[in-house]
């Protein structure tokens, strides 16, 4: 279902606590949650088509980067 299932953790937990304390500047951190980790799972994923090359390409291709997008950019 996704490429980083740890990160799409983090960011559905992390919803949680904004929804159960309904807090603005809580919004905000998870929107700059969010960023990081899209920033960092687009450095892996350079990495992994270095490693892996064409295999990585396929798997990419038919596996969403976290909830959305498949394919690499």
């Amino acid at each position: 279902m996704t490429r980083n299932p740890i990160y799409v953790g983090l960011l559905i937990a992390a919803s949680g606590w904004v929804v159960w304390f309904a807090r603005v500047d809580l919004i905000v951190v998870w929107v700059l949650l969010a960023v990081v980790l899209v920033a960092k799972a687009r450095v892996e994923e350079r990495r992994l088509v270095t490693r892996f090359g064409d295999d990585y390409r396929e798997y990419a291709a038919h596996t969403p980067l976290m909830l959305w997008r498949r394919g690499i950019r």
